[in-house]
């Protein structure tokens, strides 16, 4: 995981001999959208609304210890019409091109010092499947022996590209993995629209907060931990807040088990939230799922009814080893956990008890 409190982000915006980018756009359009703070607010360059930066989201995720900085550099014209590209081999040649005319008209210190590089094509985005090279990703690549992390999104054609796919982009640089439902990864259901390392990220400019095991990962919120054997009353403010506040309650010793809870309201990048309340995910050998308060399992779970996924819900306000969904653990051995009587205050934080005897 990246640790350090500023990214530092070169930016290489690319032409094809048959596409060129949206004259519209500058490079200090592009800058605004990524670098700026608290400035980017109104409306982007191509007239779209907008509702901060991608370093006003990290500073907003991460209670201002992530920024994101960096320069937009003058664009590059690579060799090939855009498609070739999507096609030809080898995979990287779109890559190496344009390194190679940064570096022969900027020179070969022009990514001294930088962290990532983001790869900003010109057009919408091409119709491509998943792992072609013009599909929004992150990745590693060599350089002529030097090791290149990089991203590549497109800049959106006509309307300039939102900072919703960036930023979750961006979140693979940080060390974040994808936390949609996928057929090649066991056990994970998806986080949907809950988190923008799944399907959070939105297209409206205004990416959803990460999740709290995200926030976990990156150090961005330490969780009081919690002894789920130990009977107690507790009140958990917003996770938006000043100090995100979250909760661990681990049910295995080795901790491989364990629940996050958090309290997410409409507030800041999460204006838009499909519900408000207390999300529950339980985490079982580091991969997070979502605990819906309405009890539908599966990868369309997060989608399902969403005013009731948080808790408290019309039909549930528990979540005990007799509900559904049921708190017992996946793994053999755990400790039972008791979450009742979940209620929002009048202030938007949550109360909730633990413990067998207040079940």
């Amino acid at each position: 995981m990246f640790k350090k409190p500023v990214y530092k982000l070169a930016v290489i915006p690319l032409e094809f001999p048959d596409l060129k980018l949206n004259e519209k756009i500058k490079p200090s359009d592009w800058e605004a959208s990524l670098f700026s703070t608290k400035m980017f607010n109104d409306k982007n360059a191509t007239g779209q609304k907008v509702y901060g930066s991608m370093n006003d989201f990290y500073i907003e995720q991460s209670d201002g210890s992530c920024k994101v900085d960096g320069k937009v550099f003058a664009a590059v014209t690579v060799e090939k019409k855009r498609m070739e590209y999507a096609s030809g081999s080898p995979r990287t040649a779109i890559l190496d091109q344009a390194l190679t005319l940064v570096f022969a008209r900027d020179g070969e210190k022009a990514l001294e010092g930088y962290d990532g590089v983001f790869f900003l094509y010109a057009g919408s985005r091409a119709a491509i499947t998943r792992g072609n090279i013009l599909w929004p990703h992150k990745g590693f690549y060599s350089y002529k022996g030097k090791r290149i992390t990089y991203f590549i999104c497109p800049e959106g054609g006509e309307k300039m590209f939102s900072i919703s796919v960036i930023a979750h982009e961006f979140g693979h640089m940080l060390g974040l993995p994808d936390l949609y439902a996928r057929p090649e990864v066991p056990d994970m259901e998806g986080l949907g629209r809950w988190c923008s390392m799944s399907n959070g990220e939105g297209q409206d400019g205004r990416p959803v907060h990460f999740s709290a095991w995200c926030k976990e990962q990156m150090g961005w919120t330490v969780p009081t931990l919690i002894d789920p054997r130990v009977q107690q009353k507790l009140i958990l403010s917003p996770i938006e807040g000043k100090n995100s506040e979250c909760i661990k309650i681990p049910v295995r010793p080795d901790g491989t088990e364990y629940f996050l809870l958090e309290n997410r309201v409409r507030k800041g990048f999460d204006q838009n939230l499909l519900g408000e309340g207390l999300l529950i995910w339980r985490v079982v050998d580091g991969k997070p799922n979502l605990e819906e308060s309405h009890g539908i399992a599966g990868p369309a779970g997060p989608g399902r009814f969403p005013e009731s996924v948080p808790y408290p819900s019309k039909s549930n306000r528990d979540f005990t080893p007799m509900t559904t969904p049921s708190s017992t653990p996946v793994k053999q051995g755990g400790w039972p956990l008791h979450i009742t009587n979940i209620q929002r205050l009048p202030d938007g934080r949550v109360a909730f008890q633990i413990g067998y005897e207040f079940y």
